[in-house]
């Protein structure tokens, strides 16, 4: 589960945790989308995207107490407004943030700003 951040409190406390499946095949199954078609341009394809790129960061990376911002796009076309929350993160105490990251579906590492960078999935 994720608990949502903002920096606004309130939209805090008001706003859905995502729950994330470590295993997108279970998720498939349990929706009956039986077709790797269906998953990949499905109304969900975004969603199982975003899963996957999560449950994979989960089983492969240990943050050490350092935040890193991702966004998940399933975009070919990534653009540095993706990030534009990113700076959000600067105000939290005691915790160094590092470059934000877009991973998405570009073909090579490309630096949108000097602190972002669209990453293919396949960097995970």
């Amino acid at each position: 589960m994720l608990e949502p951040y903002s920096n606004n409190i309130l939209k805090r406390v008001v706003k859905t945790p995502k729950v994330y499946f470590y295993d997108t095949g279970l998720v498939c199954y349990l929706a009956r989308w039986t077709s790797a078609d269906t998953t990949m341009t499905g109304a969900q394809s975004g969603n199982i995207y975003e899963n996957f790129i999560v449950s994979e960061i989960l089983k492969s990376h240990l943050e050490d107490g350092k935040l890193y911002p991702i966004e998940i796009k399933m975009t070919g076309n990534p653009t540095k407004s993706m990030g534009k929350h990113f700076s959000a993160l600067k105000d939290i105490p005691n915790k160094e943030v590092q470059p934000g990251i877009i991973l998405c579906q570009y073909d090579r590492k490309t630096y949108l700003t000097e602190d972002m960078i669209a990453l293919p999935i396949e960097y995970i």
